[in-house]
């Protein structure tokens, strides 16, 4: 499925493609230059109000959830744009059932267009709700409260940034779900696939892209463990932090396990028929009628190559995972741990 299929983009994608067209053809730079910049202009906004209150700790805190913000229009465009259409053409590849795999394609592209601004909602209230509870705290860095400029600058900020954060919440979900309903289509092996896997590196390619792009999240750890041990909110912060985790985790664990188990299910039939037309052939092949034959011959070379294909059948790798896609799993992974770690010593030298 090409670009130029899809009935309509998620919002973001759109933005990012009128906008490349208008400036220059560097769809991730245009994206975090434009669409990216909205949280950094009421950040600016935000601490021009309170910089005389502010704390060091709390910028750096709040300048990385600002990352989040900048890359996060770049990073949809690129997942919607170059994995999702990627993950849909090498799919082909896997299964006879084609139409039926761009149907499903052409539904999830809706449903990701459609629904996404439920988590973003949910994402937005959550951050007000926060910010609302602990305004003993954001008193302490310059905001005096709800009437105060500096307190809707935050909630602008807050607005912008939630509003991506669901986006690529609802972007992890409509993937694992994708994937599923992928997983249910016939599959087919390929043992001689370059990649080693029968063809199943599709899979894990599509599952750790969409990991890496919500694990960028994890640079909201800081912010969010700030307001813990500042503020109050525990239990709602960590409600939030353990959704998070929840969804990195599944975003790679239930596709790459679910098709995992869909194609060892193939590989028993595969190997069950040809174990049944082997010991058939073998058994006409002993017809002593037939001995030196050219009909026995033949016979003969046919199960030595149902004997190879049932050898590359049966030791075949069919979990998707590659040297290349371990190394991004160990970055997902890496990237909150090391985010928790750099907010430990951060609290300790501030």
């Amino acid at each position: 499925m090409s670009e130029g299929d899809w009935e309509e983009d998620l919002w973001v994608t759109r933005w990012v493609e009128y906008l490349r067209t208008v400036t220059v053809d560097r769809p991730l730079l245009v994206g975090a230059l434009t669409i990216g910049m909205v949280p950094v202009l009421f950040s600016i906004l935000f601490f021009a109000l309170t910089w005389s209150e502010t704390t060091p700790r709390y910028v750096a805190t709040h300048l990385l959830v600002i990352i989040i913000g900048v890359i996060g229009p770049s990073a949809i465009w690129y997942w919607e744009r170059r994995v999702f259409t990627t993950f849909v053409a090498d799919v082909r590849d896997l299964t006879p059932q084609t139409d039926e795999l761009e149907r499903l394609a052409r539904e999830y592209s809706r449903l990701l267009r459609r629904r996404f601004w439920i988590l973003s909602t949910l994402i937005v209230l959550l951050f007000a709700g926060v910010v609302l509870n602990n305004m003993a705290f954001f008193r302490t860095i310059g905001v005096d409260g709800v009437a105060d400029p500096a307190f809707w600058a935050l909630m602008l900020v807050g607005l912008s940034w939630g509003i991506l954060v669901g986006i690529g919440f609802h972007l992890a979900i409509v993937a694992v779900l994708f994937v599923r309903a992928v997983g249910r289509l016939e599959l087919q092996i390929e043992p001689l696939h370059p990649d080693g896997l029968g063809g199943l590196s599709a899979i894990g390619s599509f599952a750790i892209w969409t990991t890496m792009l919500i694990s960028i999240g994890s640079l909201a750890f800081p912010y969010v463990f700030l307001l813990t041990a500042e503020g109050g909110s525990g239990a709602l912060i960590y409600t939030g932090v353990g959704f998070y985790v929840l969804v990195i985790g599944a975003s790679f664990l239930y596709p790459t396990i679910y098709v995992n188990r869909r194609a060892q299910e193939v590989r028993e039939r595969e190997l069950d028929e040809m174990r049944a037309r082997i010991r058939e052939l073998e058994s006409q092949a002993r017809d002593p009628a037939e001995h030196g034959s050219t009909d026995e011959v033949a016979k003969r070379l046919e199960i030595r190559r149902l004997r190879d294909e049932f050898q590359d059948y049966s030791t075949v790798s069919l979990y998707p995972l590659s040297i290349g896609i371990i190394t991004r799993l160990l970055t997902s992974i890496f990237l909150p741990i090391f985010f928790i770690l750099f907010e430990m010593w951060f609290s300790s030298v501030m």
